[in-house]
């Protein structure tokens, strides 16, 4: 099979799992729980994302792989993660003007550094080399990270439409 279209067959179908998982799970639970505490949830996700670093780990890539290409997936990531973490703290102080900030900066930077590591990957045809564990990871929890950042951002652009502190459903 080519792996081109196995890769992105797998990523295609976490993707509609996890979107299908945020719809019927956690969409109904957003209208019952604090914005903060929705934020901290799906922030959590993202304080995860120093996992990324494992690149330079012996045996979990080919030494194939452009060091570049490894550099900017490590350093998106770890940047992503320490922003996320930030942002927990800040919200768990009660410090929501300074959380909302940095989840936004999580989520832009998070999103800005999947989009170039997506590309970058099909520019140097990544799927190509042996990426040992990192391609369950590309193909099962980078979908689970677009759909967190989609939640985080609508989240965020939502979260005037409160009835003390909590989201009111919009039907």
């Amino acid at each position: 099979m080519n792996v081109f279209f196995l890769f992105g067959l797998q990523m295609t179908l976490s993707f509609i799992v996890f979107a299908i998982i945020a719809k019927q799970y956690f969409m109904p639970w957003i209208w019952k729980t604090s914005v903060n505490r929705v934020l901290i949830g799906l922030l959590l996700i993202h304080a995860f994302r120093y996992v990324g670093l494992s690149v330079f780990t012996p045996g979990q890539v080919a030494a194939a792989v452009p060091n570049d290409f490894a550099l900017e997936l490590a350093y998106g990531d770890v940047a992503t993660a320490v922003l996320a973490i930030i942002s927990i703290l800040l919200l768990t102080a009660g410090k929501k003007f300074m959380g909302y900030g940095f989840a936004w900066l999580t989520s832009i930077v998070g999103v800005v550094d999947l989009v170039n590591v997506n590309v970058n990957a099909i520019l140097i045809e990544a799927m190509q080399y042996e990426l040992g564990a990192v391609w369950n990871v590309a193909t099962f929890v980078v979908p689970l990270l677009i759909v967190s950042h989609y939640l985080i951002i609508w989240v965020l652009l939502n979260k005037h439409k409160l009835k003390n502190g909590f989201m009111k459903p919009i039907y």
